[in-house]
């Protein structure tokens, strides 16, 4: 107990009530520091000296801004940030879903430079047996339509494939009386489409868009 309280000694000062900064070469008393808890948040915050030092820096409210990646203090850049964004993005002119221009420089949205928003499919078209894609691909929607007053009832059948077999994506009968329609699938293709005409089925158009 006694060797613990003349540790405590050689770094605390009751009379100071303060912690002794003593040096590593010796047990001259170098120093003293205190925490005033008169008032927390107050008597014991730390200030910077805005006049000297690296506070100087800190303090200094009159810096240009630097916009550039030239070189400038702290506040300089903090303050090019704030220019950069008040005038691009929060001014009343451009503001976020405003004034966005194309590489022209001309704004979206107006009728010099509207947004179109497109899908982007390819029409194939056939009227009998056919491959529509040699590849992978994507069947947005199938349209049937006759092509005479007369048609020739049958089946039609499309496939997942680059010939008239494989993996069938959707067959449908079609019929004389049979007006223009279409149907949405929106499914892959894993090797290819191709449109499989019946021995009966003429006088048919089938038009697939796909990607």
């Amino acid at each position: 107990m006694a060797d613990t309280q003349h540790i405590l000694n050689d770094v605390w000062s009751d009379s100071d009530n303060a912690l002794k900064l003593i040096g590593v070469a010796g047990s001259a008393l170098i120093g003293k520091v205190g925490i005033d808890q008169t008032t927390p948040g107050t008597t014991d915050s730390v200030s910077v000296a805005t006049a000297q030092g690296a506070g100087a820096t800190i303090g200094v409210t009159t810096g240009a801004k630097v916009i550039t990646d030239a070189n400038g203090t702290l506040q300089q850049y903090l303050r090019g940030v704030i220019h950069i964004l008040a005038t691009n993005f929060f001014s009343a002119a451009n503001s976020f879903g405003a004034n966005l221009r194309n590489a022209s420089g001309v704004e979206i949205g107006t009728a010099a430079s509207p947004v179109r928003v497109e899908h982007g499919y390819t029409l194939g078209r056939v009227t009998a047996d056919g491959q529509i894609k040699g590849s992978a691909g994507f069947v947005h929607t199938i349209s049937f339509a006759p092509l005479t007053a007369t048609p020739t009832a049958g089946l039609v059948t499309i496939y997942d494939s680059l010939t008239e077999t494989g993996t069938v994506i959707y067959s449908e009968w079609l019929f004389a009386t049979d007006v223009g329609h279409s149907i949405t699938l929106d499914v892959t293709a894993a090797t290819g489409i191709y449109v499989g005409f019946d021995a009966t089925l003429a006088n048919v158009q089938v038009t697939v868009s796909y990607r």
